[in-house]
């Protein structure tokens, strides 16, 4: 049966859309007294040893594990309950320490405006919309108001009309109070809100696809839940937490229309460019047009939980 589909463009924000992860710059924009500047830097350094402690291990557990019968999607699900732990324990220390306090709003979308972004992502976005995609933005980076200020540093794009889900600062008069919303903090978070992005999608009667690109292990989880699932320029970690959960890494290069409707996979594409993506997702050169094709796919059940 020939129905209309509804794509749906959604990407992560940091090392995805920019060049470099933004979560230092953000707490470098903090007014912090020297002792206070030594703390976090302590609390930082111990984040990221025990992150890669717990990387590592989750590596070597899921690597031996001879449990293959569950699926995937649960197992990395599991794993990401390891991660977003940790995240809770160093939010709320980040909030409790008020290390976040003291930046001016108006700072963060200026800097959002002027942080160096992957070459082409923006115009494919921009151009995803002109094709009629809803655009989307998945992101745990602390500050909306930088992710705005990027998103609109071209002309191109107008946050208003992006489906964003991000966290967020406090603020009394345009400053930070030091308080973080915590809401998004790990990708069984991302896949809830691309999920709520589908869900709202069914209740308009609207047929979704939805692309969900990201680069890191945080977006393994949404990227599986999609229909297609795309990793831009995966770092090494990233791979390798693929090849333990034996998830397949594939060139976007070799993408064409029918691996749409391959829902049901243990599979991910990677891609090394934006342009690859606008030109194999967003403005295929083979003449064929995805508004109006046959629906023979079923969509993986919705019904994990999230924590």
């Amino acid at each position: 049966m020939e129905r209309n589909i509804r794509k749906c463009l959604v990407a992560d924000f940091d090392e995805t859309i920019t060049e470099q992860d933004t979560t230092m710059l953000i707490a470098s924009l903090a007014k912090r007294e020297e002792e206070m500047e030594s703390r976090w830097h302590q609390h930082a350094e111990e984040y990221y040893k025990n992150w890669k402690d717990i990387f590592h291990n989750e590596l070597h557990r899921h690597s031996q594990s001879l449990d293959k019968s569950c699926k995937i999607t649960k197992r990395i699900k599991r794993s990401a309950l390891q991660f977003r732990g940790l995240e809770q324990s160093c939010w709320k220390k980040t909030i409790d320490e008020e290390f976040l306090k003291g930046i001016k709003r108006e700072d963060l979308y200026s800097t959002g405006r002027n942080l160096p972004l992957r070459k082409g992502a923006l115009k494919t976005l921009h151009r995803a919309q002109n094709h009629r995609f809803e655009i989307g933005i998945i992101s745990i980076n602390w500050s909306r108001d930088l992710i705005v200020g990027a998103l609109e540093s071209t002309g191109e794009i107008q946050a208003e009309d992006v489906f964003l889900c991000s966290n967020n600062l406090g603020y009394e008069n345009d400053l930070s109070t030091g308080y973080l919303s915590n809401h998004l903090m790990s990708g069984i978070d991302k896949t809830k809100y691309l999920k709520e992005l589908r869900r709202r999608k069914c209740e308009e009667e609207e047929e979704t696809l939805i692309i969900y690109v990201g680069d890191s292990v945080t977006d393994i989880l949404p990227a599986l839940n999609a229909d297609v699932g795309i990793l831009i320029c995966p770092k090494q970690t990233t791979r390798d937490y693929c090849d333990s959960f034996g998830i397949k890494l594939l060139d976007l290069n070799d993408f064409n229309k029918k691996d749409f409707f391959n829902s049901r996979k243990k599979h991910l594409w990677f891609v090394s460019c934006w342009k690859t993506i606008k030109e194999k997702i967003v403005e295929p050169n083979d003449g064929s047009s995805y508004q109006s094709v046959q629906m023979n796919v079923t969509h993986p059940p919705s019904t994990m939980t999230v924590a």
